[in-house]
């Protein structure tokens, strides 16, 4: 299975009918107020990851998939983990994952890196800059 891309956004809308994804709010950096953030560990926000994955051969159907999504700040230290499995369905050629989160790890300014990975691979990397006013 190949990992496609991932994205952050706001909220991620599907339609039961067609399958259609929306990506609402794509976050691509987030602006706090100073008095927010002081002294707090993490940002109170509400996320998903959306992640597409392609199905490349017949192996990859019934095959846990070994997902973790790391946070790492702007120093490049990691700040938190999470993982998950799953399994690709049958009689489909993509997958796509979501993961929704209640917070944003947080540090300080700056250029924060969420990382994805396969079965120990890193296979993606999604960029956030947190600027604060």
């Amino acid at each position: 299975m190949k990992h496609l891309w991932s994205i952050i956004c706001n909220k991620l809308i599907v339609d039961e009918n067609t399958n259609s994804a929306t990506l609402v709010e794509v976050l691509e950096e987030i602006r706090i107020n100073e008095n927010v953030c002081k002294d707090k560990k993490f940002l109170p926000i509400f996320f998903d990851l959306v992640s597409l994955w392609l199905i490349e051969s017949d192996d990859d159907y019934q095959k846990e998939n070994n997902i973790i999504i790391e946070f790492y700040d702007s120093q490049k230290n990691k700040l938190d983990e999470f993982k998950f499995n799953f399994i690709a369905p049958e009689k489909r050629k993509r997958v796509r994952t979501s993961i929704r989160f209640n917070k944003f790890f947080f540090k300080e300014p700056g250029v924060y890196v969420v990382k994805v990975k396969q079965n120990d691979k890193k296979v993606g990397e999604v960029f956030v800059e947190i600027i604060i006013n």
